[in-house]
């Protein structure tokens, strides 16, 4: 089939075509759009994969899964309804269709493969339904004119390294239900500002925020036990941190290259155990600490936090 460019078979039904649609079937070809048959379940892995000239797909709304590399590399595809049962999207499915421009998925929708969508530079807002309960490593990688992000709510999860390096993303809503970030989960997104964490998350994970050159203030959730290495490694605008209240541990390099930094307000009674690297030198002689209530003494003899040349208590 690889010198077809324009196939429609939205009028058919699959059982005619069935031979069309095996593991790689137009991979590689000259098609430049096609209109899938009726009774489509699914797209195979490889089906469409490096068809350079592919610019529109008209998907019937039978379709619940699309394999793995089933558009990789569609350099030029724009136009693409997915169908509304649709609950798959595999491993790399749509890595480097740059031209994409995907806002929203359907309601159907449970699990997003690894590297679904890197380096998808068209995609510019998108919203993740509730009804995703997993989202692979790097699923959106390397979107680097992603400027709005919205998860509905219900979600439970987002995976790691999901939107590393989405360096224009300045707008992110994370519901309260969220209960897991996963690591490198927005690393790199160097225009974000702003971002509330959901309540339920139980840990920053490595490399959660790793250089978001832009983001000012961070308030930590009282559920937060542990912030792991290099969450907030060179966020160098991060000017005031709220650490919750149930705090155990802040690991090595946590808020390393954070080189702004004027107010720490530590809700936890009880001195946080921290790395001696968790923060830059500087930190203990310009940065204002605030603790609760009654627990100056308890800062001033433990490790690190004793250091601190202002500690003030606050209410």
């Amino acid at each position: 089939f690889t010198s077809l460019r324009n196939v429609d078979l939205s009028e058919s039904q699959v059982p005619q075509f069935e031979n069309l649609f095996s593991e790689g079937s137009f991979n590689g070809s000259l098609l430049e759009t096609i209109s899938l048959p009726k009774g489509l379940v699914s797209i195979e892995n490889y089906a469409f994969s490096e068809c350079y000239s592919l610019y529109d797909v008209k998907m019937p709304n039978s379709v619940k899964g699309i394999g793995r590399r089933a558009f990789w590399e569609c350099f030029n595809l724009t136009n693409i309804v997915l169908s509304n049962q649709l609950e798959v999207i595999d491993d790399e499915a749509f890595v480097n269709c740059k031209k994409l421009k995907l806002k929203e998925f359907p309601n159907t929708l449970r699990e997003i493969g690894m590297r679904s969508f890197n380096s998808c530079e068209g995609i510019t807002t998108l919203t993740i339904p509730a009804s995703v309960t997993s989202m692979g490593r790097e699923c959106f990688f390397y979107l680097p004119n992603l400027k709005k992000l919205h998860f509905n709510d219900g979600l439970k999860s987002i995976g790691a390294y999901s939107f590393m390096q989405s360096e224009s993303l300045t707008e992110v809503y994370i519901p309260n239900s969220v209960e897991f970030i996963g690591e490198f989960a927005f690393s790199g997104c160097m225009s974000l500002k702003d971002i509330k964490l959901p309540p339920k998350i139980n840990a920053i994970k490595m490399g959660t925020f790793y250089a978001c050159d832009e983001l000012v203030s961070i308030d930590i959730p009282d559920n937060v036990s542990c912030i792991e290495k290099e969450a907030f490694l060179g966020c160098t605008k991060l000017s005031h941190i709220t650490i919750g209240a149930n705090m155990n541990e802040i690991e090595s390099n946590a808020f390393f290259n954070c080189q702004n930094i004027k107010e720490i307000y530590c809700k936890s009674i009880n001195p946080p155990m921290i790395a001696d690297d968790a923060f830059d030198l500087y930190v203990k002689y310009a940065t204002m600490l605030y603790v609760p209530l009654n627990s100056w003494q308890q800062y001033k003899q433990a490790d690190f936090w004793c250091d601190f040349s202002n500690i003030k208590e606050f209410q």
